[in-house]
């Protein structure tokens, strides 16, 4: 299989690189021919120039036609036979100039005065822009169409002058041979490339002033897509450089060079179609398809064959890990060939003997590790009692001193023994509190179904008046043990207790719901912590607690095993002055049905 798509993707590399050579191909000779063919447009355009030029400079039409002019308006017999006088001279340049068809001389006013074509007389092309191109003195070459036959002519415009005074203008219809022989020699063009020539007629509309390879007789009219502009829009917007890929009016993907002649505002266009240009690599694209067909139904027959000798063994090897993986690991693989399948049974009945004897050993291990747990967990009661007893001693005899000598103390003295009690009971609030760390590694009741408000009422009724505990919503039931959730709010309350100058201390337990998930808070408008303790406070002894508060820095510690023993997580927001919020969540309680649909109200009425 591997084999297979590595012939298959050489292939088409190397189709892809054979594409962009003949699309570089194709576009370097187009770009080649355009610009030869450009160069030889402008040479007949200039050649045709020269031609008007000569007729213009023939003083005898200019001085006939100033004659017309003068006196012509005065007589009409006088106008006529300078009329046909005029008339004479150009039938005779249409003699001498071969490519010439049909010559006009028209008066200031655009009007026909005399021309070759008698149906022509009087005809009035003052509209025309070309006319009144020439009436401003410019010579112009335009394309004109013989609607009779949808033949193109070019109509060569020129100014006549007469002691330099505008007297009227030459129109002269000349047939375009050579155009014609040059677009129509498709020489490096194949089957389908042609090279054409257009001309704007409004901002929609163009024309091909050239017979095409398709149409070598008839006017051609192409209406523009400005959206998706065809290689003629292309060239007549002055565009000159090479197109791929581009839609030309026959709607057929063609490579198209353009350029643009700006004394006549022709677009020329050589172009040939795409399907020719990639032909050869269409070949062998399906070449390689085949090929790749062929390499993988090989493939697939060799892989019948394999299966039969290695699928079959691979399969039991799974079952047999299947049972493996749950449980019974004396289960043996009976598989004895002498190849990669057998060697990988082997490897696996080895597997399951380690296994048994890896179970052996951790069942072993974690006997040994309850019974050095239960040594820790008596070692530190006796401890805790053995601790407190000789603080206990102390501390009542620091009393039986205050009391006897009570009249003889000085003031430091008393502030000694004060500070003496102060400090006992500090340590004894430790050794209590260490007592209370290790419990919770011992083996807690059942969980059961928990009411919150009921734990924080019963806890609210053990501390003073002026402290307030609000419940800001309807708190779900938890499944947790009642004496864990007990210390775990406790030690909250607690905190937040001894941390709080204020005269009445307010604290609130809510929760609200984070992406399916139900968050708990605990917040107080104590003195607050500053953010780069967030982390450390949960550390066991860790505090920051002012001079004088009696806080040991276990009760945030209780908390975090607490949360983390359940598979929770805990955290802390708090504003120095303002107060404290710690957030704590109990993911892996697994709620009865009851719990299921007391946690499903409480998700719609939130």
């Amino acid at each position: 299989m591997v084999g297979a798509c590595i012939i298959i993707g050489t292939g088409f590399l190397y189709y892809y690189n054979a594409r962009q050579i003949m699309l570089l191909a194709a576009g370097n000779q187009l770009e080649s021919l355009s610009s030869a063919k450009k160069h030889r447009i402008e040479s007949i355009v200039n050649k045709k120039y020269e031609e008007l030029r000569l007729v213009q400079s023939r003083l005898f039409e200019a001085e006939h036609l100033y004659q017309y002019n003068v006196f012509g308006k005065l007589n009409e017999n006088v106008g006529r036979s300078y009329r046909k006088l005029i008339k004479q001279k150009l039938q005779k340049l249409t003699k001498d100039i071969e490519s010439f068809k049909t010559i006009h001389i028209l008066n200031k006013d655009g009007i026909v005065v005399a021309s070759t074509d008698s149906s022509a007389a009087n005809f009035n092309f003052s509209y025309f822009e070309f006319v009144q191109k020439a009436l401003k003195s410019n010579n112009n070459i335009y394309p004109l169409i013989d609607y009779k036959t949808d033949n193109i002519y070019l109509c060569l415009a020129g100014p006549i002058y007469y002691h330099n005074k505008l007297q009227g203008v030459i129109l002269i219809e000349t047939t375009t041979p050579d155009l014609v022989s040059l677009t129509g020699d498709y020489t490096g063009l194949g089957n389908t490339g042609e090279t054409i020539i257009g001309q704007l007629i409004s901002d929609t509309l163009a024309c091909y002033i050239t017979p095409t390879r398709s149409n070598t007789t008839k006017f051609q009219q192409i209406v523009l897509n400005k959206k998706n502009p065809q290689p003629v829009f292309l060239a007549l917007t002055g565009q000159e450089k090479l197109f791929l890929d581009v839609m030309d009016n026959h709607q057929k993907k063609v490579a198209a060079s353009c350029r643009f002649i700006a004394d006549t505002e022709w677009g020329v266009v050589t172009k040939i179609d795409m399907e020719e240009i990639l032909s050869p690599s269409e070949e062998l694209k399906w070449m390689i398809i085949r090929i790749g067909v062929g390499a993988l139904v090989i493939l697939f027959i060799v892989s019948l064959i394999l299966a039969s000798r290695i699928v079959k063994p691979i399969n039991e090897i799974s079952a047999v890990a299947r049972r493996v993986s749950q449980g019974d690991l004396a289960m043996q693989l009976e598989i004895n060939s002498k190849n990669e399948v057998g060697d990988l049974a082997q490897s696996f009945n080895k597997m399951t003997k380690s296994l048994i004897a890896a179970q052996e050993n951790l069942e072993s291990k974690i006997k040994e590790l309850d019974r050095s747990n239960v040594s820790l967990e008596k070692f530190a009661f006796v401890v805790s009692h053995d601790l407190k007893s000789p603080l206990n001693s102390v501390l009542g005899i620091a009393e039986l001193l205050g009391t006897e000598n009570m009249a003889t103390l000085t003031k430091d003295g008393t502030y000694m023994l004060q500070l003496m009690r102060a400090k006992i009971n500090h340590l004894k609030g430790m050794i209590g509190g260490i007592l209370d760390f290790a419990r919770l590694n011992q083996q807690l009741p059942t969980d059961e179904l928990l009411d919150l408000r009921s734990v924080i009422d019963r806890i609210g009724e053990s501390y003073a008046s002026n402290v307030c505990i609000n419940i800001s919503n309807e708190l779900p039931f938890l499944q947790i043990n009642t004496v864990v959730a007990e210390q775990l709010l406790q030690n909250l309350f607690n905190n937040a207790i001894k941390y709080n100058k204020r005269d009445k201390i307010e604290i609130t337990v809510g929760s609200h719901l984070c992406d399916g998930e139900v968050i708990y808070f605990v917040s107080d408008n104590g003195i607050g912590i500053a953010e780069k303790y967030f982390t450390s406070i949960f550390n066991i002894f860790q505090t920051v607690a002012p001079k004088g508060n009696d806080s040991n820095g276990i009760g945030l510690a209780i908390v975090k095993k607490i949360v983390e023993g359940y598979g929770g997580r805990i955290w802390v927001n708090s504003v120095l002055n303002e107060g404290s919020t710690f957030y704590f969540t109990l993911p892996s309680a697994q709620p009865n049905d009851s719990l299921k649909n007391n946690i499903k109200d409480f998700m719609q009425k939130t």
